[in-house]
């Protein structure tokens, strides 16, 4: 398992907080790096 540098760390937690503020909550809304039925369950892609 190689560990992450901390470069990848920090653009990763800028990712979260970017997405956090457009209100991409995942399940609680629907959508997030997924998107999610009313059943919270996650929705295939119709391309894969």
């Amino acid at each position: 398992m190689r560990a992450l540098g901390e470069d990848q760390l920090v653009a990763k937690s800028d990712l979260i907080k970017k997405m956090v503020e457009r209100g991409l909550l995942g399940k609680k809304v629907g959508k997030g790096f997924y998107r999610y039925g009313k059943d919270g369950k996650k929705i295939q892609r119709e391309d894969g």
